[in-house]
């Protein structure tokens, strides 16, 4: 009797410890949102994630995502001012409250159980593989020297001096870095992709009509015609399989 008791001593203080860790772990409680408590380990994950997209989809080192973060005003565009604005803890937790918000109503309804819904779940993270993968990919052939960074600026200078005449010399080749980031990234993608497409193997069936399938095969797309007012040669526009038809992120910030 007297082992079965402190065998269960040490399941509890082991029990107790490990409770300890996680708790730890998942950090202090900001708030609850219906049964569910929301932790700083959470929205810390989340933010550190959104830092992350960021800096991926607008091709921006980390350096230069942090400036604009700190001041959105030096953002090339409404888009990317914007995305460093929704990067300030206050805007960025807000979004992340009312996510939790719809996903916790959804769950209860059974929203995530309708077939449709995980066909949809699996076709985003599909494309969202191949976008993050091609764009890395990309990112990692674009290099640019402090030489071009420095005439694109002086360039930046001139035409924009109101903006960009005004910027410390550090933050104006930041701004020329991601110009030119941009304008090589949109070369550099068909060859990317070529590159990649050449790693896997890949075989028509010469006894498959792909052409015809895709005009008169998909039972949904016969729908769409008669109903949408397609014309009939809509669907033999021929394809540029040189370039990827999934939407890559827009680079360069």
């Amino acid at each position: 009797m007297k082992f079965r008791i402190q065998s269960a001593a040490r399941v509890a203080v082991a029990s107790a410890v490990m409770f300890g860790i996680i708790a730890c772990e998942e950090g202090e409680v900001i708030e609850k949102i219906g049964n569910q408590s929301v932790t700083t380990a959470q929205f810390e994950e989340h933010y550190n994630t959104s830092v992350e997209i960021a800096s991926r989809i607008s091709n921006a080192e980390k350096d230069t995502l942090y400036k604009l973060v700190c001041n959105p005003s030096l953002a090339p565009n409404p888009q990317y001012q914007d995305m460093a604005i929704q990067l300030q803890p206050g805007q960025n937790y807000q979004q992340f409250r009312d996510s939790r918000i719809v996903e916790i109503v959804a769950e209860e309804e059974g929203f995530l159980n309708r077939p449709i819904v995980q066909q949809i779940l699996e076709h985003t993270k599909r494309t969202t593989i191949a976008q993050l993968y091609l764009h890395e990919k990309v990112w990692e052939r674009i290099k640019i020297s402090e030489e071009d960074k420095q005439a694109a600026c002086t360039e930046l200078r001139q035409k924009d001096p109101a903006r960009v005449g005004p910027l410390p010399l550090d933050d104006c080749l930041k701004v020329a870095e991601g110009m030119l980031k941009s304008q090589k990234y949109r070369r550099e993608v068909p060859e990317v992709y070529n590159d990649i497409k050449e790693k896997v193997k890949s075989s028509k069936n010469d006894e498959f009509d792909r052409e015809d399938f895709l005009t008169n095969g998909l039972e949904l797309y016969k729908t769409i015609k008669a109903e949408g007012g397609c014309l009939e040669d809509a669907a033999s526009t021929p394809v540029d399989e040189s370039v990827p038809a999934l939407k890559t992120p827009k680079p360069g910030l």
